[in-house]
């Protein structure tokens, strides 16, 4: 998956966020803007906007599109989930009520990443 592809996959599940989507890339490289760049101040402020007010509904559809991100089994795409969007928040992760939430691939990197001997 091109960082464009991956980049798009935001403004597709989450139309809500094509302003600041638009803000981000627009003085960059446009759509080819780097993918943790983009993730990192588009999605995951509202990823984390949204788990901090508990608004299951809208994580219950974040949670699909980062299950739906990691189903492809793309790494580049995965490293971008891991580090710019899961990294950070994995205590907030692990909350029995959001764990439900979680897809297969979610819990399988959040694991890895918990379990991981990396210094923070």
């Amino acid at each position: 998956m091109t960082r464009t592809e991956l980049n798009q996959k935001i403004i597709e599940y989450f139309p809500e966020l094509q302003d600041a989507y638009i803000n981000e890339v627009s003085w960059q490289e446009g759509d080819e803007t780097g993918s943790h760049v983009v993730y990192g101040t588009v999605f995951t402020p509202y990823f984390e906007q949204n788990l901090n007010a508990r608004k299951m509904e809208t994580l219950v559809h974040m949670f699909r599109f980062i299950e739906d991100i990691l189903s492809m089994e793309d790494k580049s795409a995965e490293n971008v989930i891991a580090l710019s969007v899961i990294a950070g928040n994995e205590s907030k992760l692990q909350d029995s009520e959001l764990l439900q939430m979680l897809g297969v691939q979610t819990k399988k990197l959040l694991t890895e990443m918990v379990t991981a001997d990396i210094p923070r």
